[in-house]
């Protein structure tokens, strides 16, 4: 080999080297136990969907691009838009040699309950999407139920009858609900999100005023 191509062939061999020490071909990781990025919050409450990933590398990476694909709903029925998934921060990625960063991902606008899943990608510059490091997400959104007490049971009259043996069958016939022993309450649900409840009940007699003593459910 003549000594001019020699000093190209060199010349070729330290640029490929430089620009893989740039950050070109350095394969960036998530730091073990980040992925996938599991993100659980409530709806109404933006700031509760953040979660962070760490991110690292064998060699300086200048700068790394995030990108989302919508999220889709488990059951098919909705997603979130890659608009509304972003970092919390607006300067620039980049990683030092062999040094833990910590990203903040966020999810806002979320409107309906349930579990989204996607991918996240981060990508060096120049590289394409299929080299990009790519990070799992699964969003739990929790809705927050509307309870609403249906007309007719804001309150609950009860008729009771103290009776003897042969008195209680005489009442049975002439006020049969003097004996129910369940009055409904009903209340509609103007959400998505199920619920459960805790309920304590008393009573206070209309004519001696006695109470009678509460009790949990």
């Amino acid at each position: 080999m003549r000594k001019l191509d020699q000093c190209f062939f060199l010349f070729y061999l330290a640029t490929t080297f430089l620009q893989l020490e740039n950050g070109r071909a350095v394969e960036a990781k998530v730091l073990p136990g980040d992925s996938p990025v599991v993100i659980h919050g409530r709806i109404g409450d933006d700031n509760s969907f953040v979660q962070r990933v760490g991110l690292i590398a064998p060699a300086a990476v200048p700068e790394l691009i995030f990108r989302s694909t919508d999220l889709q709903r488990s059951d098919g029925k909705g997603q979130i838009g890659r608009q509304q998934v972003g970092l919390t921060s607006t300067a620039k990625i980049e990683l030092a040699r062999n040094t833990p960063k910590d990203v903040e991902i966020k999810v806002s606008g979320i409107k309906a309950p349930g579990v989204y899943k996607g991918d996240l990608y981060f990508l060096q510059l120049d590289q394409e999407l299929s080299a990009a490091l790519r990070v799992p997400v699964q969003v739990i959104a929790e809705g927050v139920p509307k309870l609403t007490q249906r007309k007719g049971s804001e309150s609950v009259k009860i008729q009771l009858i103290d009776c003897n043996w042969l008195g209680c069958t005489i009442a049975r016939l002439l006020q049969p609900g003097a004996f129910l022993t369940r009055y409904p309450l009903l209340f509609d649900n103007g959400s998505q999100e199920d619920f459960d409840m805790a309920v304590r009940v008393s009573a206070t007699g209309e004519a001696t005023r006695r109470m009678i003593h509460s009790k949990m459910w």
